[in-house]
């Protein structure tokens, strides 16, 4: 049996991967020319590198935890966003190849700065054998692949960048896991919430690994491509407000009008919430990022017994 450590949600805006001195081209590059909200908070340079500075401290607790749990191996969950597939998409998706590679930097800071140096990190074709094999018993039609279609870019920017922050060595093997947040019809959050307990089961059982830790990637509420894009706070406060006092079951209630857009990545939190079951998490930082806008979101539940 495995021992199932941490789980931990991360955003992974572009954002995080630039400094603030070069947020103006990357939001160009973003928005495309589309309104702000004119009665949204405007950040003074000084407060943006505060709130960048904050997510990065918020990494460094999460690399803290992950170096403390001492794993053989790391999942990722996040989604893919035409990066890896060009013409597929599937419910749940599970990544059997033995290398994970991809762009060290986002494509919105790859258009900046002209950086396209590539990041090769270990897979696990044996765990992701198992995981795939256990989600096919316990009743969940999963897709899995052994090679991106997109062979010159690799794993995007839910999977690959965030390494650089979380595990900067690229020494602990990672086994990337796909849920559909972008493309309708996507799977509702109580199927989400259920996978993640599925997964949870399956993790505990594995035979090829001792010791695991579980990463959700993304959100929370964007929607980069509106007019007039906002952030609803308060939505995200109950997101991390019911993780936080062990609720994390409720996020499975959510409605899909919720999930719209950028912010369908919280469906990673549903399962990163399935896993942790009714275990609360700390939360690390909340940051509203107005100048995207976005919620960035860090925190992360120690599982071990």
């Amino acid at each position: 049996m495995a021992d199932l450590g941490l789980v931990f949600g991360f955003a992974h805006t572009p954002y995080l991967f630039g400094p603030p001195s070069m947020w103006p081209q990357i939001r160009e590059r973003i928005r495309m020319g589309k309104a702000l909200r004119k009665d949204l908070t405007r950040e003074t340079q000084e407060e943006l590198e505060s709130k960048y500075q904050r997510a990065m401290r918020a990494f460094s607790r999460l690399r803290e935890w992950i170096e403390e749990a001492k794993p053989d191996a790391l999942i990722l969950i996040g989604d893919d966003q035409k990066e890896i597939f060009k013409s597929y998409v599937a419910g749940f998706t599970v990544y059997t190849g033995a290398q994970v590679v991809g762009k060290k930097y986002p494509g919105r800071v790859r258009e900046v700065t002209g950086n396209k140096e590539l990041i090769r990190v270990a897979g696990h074709q044996e765990l992701a054998q198992e995981i795939a094999q256990g989600m096919a018993r316990a009743g969940f039609d999963i897709a899995f692949f052994d090679e991106p279609e997109n062979k010159e870019d690799g794993f995007g920017h839910a999977f690959v960048p965030p390494l650089g922050y979380l595990t900067p060595r690229l020494d602990l093997p990672v086994i990337p896991i796909l849920v559909n947040c972008y493309y309708p019809p996507q799977p509702a959050a109580e199927r989400c919430y259920r996978f993640g307990v599925a997964l949870h089961n399956i993790l505990n059982e594995v035979k090829t690994v001792r010791r695991l830790v579980v990463g959700v990637s993304g959100g929370l509420w964007h929607t980069p491509g509106w007019e007039d894009a906002t952030i609803d706070e308060k939505f995200d406060r109950q997101v991390l407000q019911y993780l936080a006092s062990g609720h994390g079951r409720s996020l499975g209630e959510l409605s899909e009008e919720n999930l719209v857009s950028g912010t369908g990545e919280v469906r990673n939190w549903i399962v990163g919430a399935g896993i942790a079951g009714d275990k609360k998490w700390e939360i690390i930082d909340y940051i509203p990022l107005y100048y995207s806008p976005m919620g960035m979101g860090f925190g992360g539940c120690l599982l071990r017994k």
